[in-house]
């Protein structure tokens, strides 16, 4: 490893999350001792270890935010997603954000940005995110309003 290179656990990802914008992060870090060279002196891909096997199953969503989220995400981007998966490491891309934010909009009918993806860019930040919006409007309104609100549903 370089000297500059950060050691301790954790602290790869950290380093790389502190420096590089989102849609440059590695998916998988795999730590090597050496870098496997042909005879040739060019690096051996065959050799390399394989980032899937290194990889733990992913979170599943515990809350039916999280549910609603993930099935948004997994309808846009076509993929079984965990709730820590990062949006732009599946697929998500700049046009997909807009489609995410309408989507969760419509869905739960809070006001959030594009700026929302790229600052909470798992299925649990936003989820989280989301409760909080949602538990703010609710904190907002009068009894009168709740009252009237309860009211509406149940009819």
């Amino acid at each position: 490893m370089p000297s500059w290179w950060p050691t301790g656990s954790g602290s790869s990802a950290t380093w790389c999350r502190d420096r590089l914008p989102e849609y440059l992060l590695p998916a998988v870090l795999v730590a090597i001792d050496a870098v496997p060279l042909t005879a040739n002196g060019k690096v051996d891909l065959a050799r390399l270890p394989d980032p899937a096997a290194t990889t733990a199953a992913p979170r599943r969503p515990s809350t039916p935010v999280q549910e609603r989220v993930a099935a948004i995400w997994t309808d846009l981007l076509g993929v079984e997603v965990g709730i820590d998966d990062r949006f732009f490491q599946v697929g998500g891309h700049s046009i997909l954000v807009l489609r995410l934010v309408a989507r969760i909009q419509a869905e739960f009918d809070v006001a959030i940005g594009v700026a929302a993806v790229f600052e909470n860019p798992t299925i649990a930040g936003l989820s989280t995110l989301i409760e909080d919006a949602v538990l703010a409007d609710i904190d907002a309104l009068s009894d009168d309003e709740v009252r009237d609100r309860l009211t509406e549903e149940v009819a």
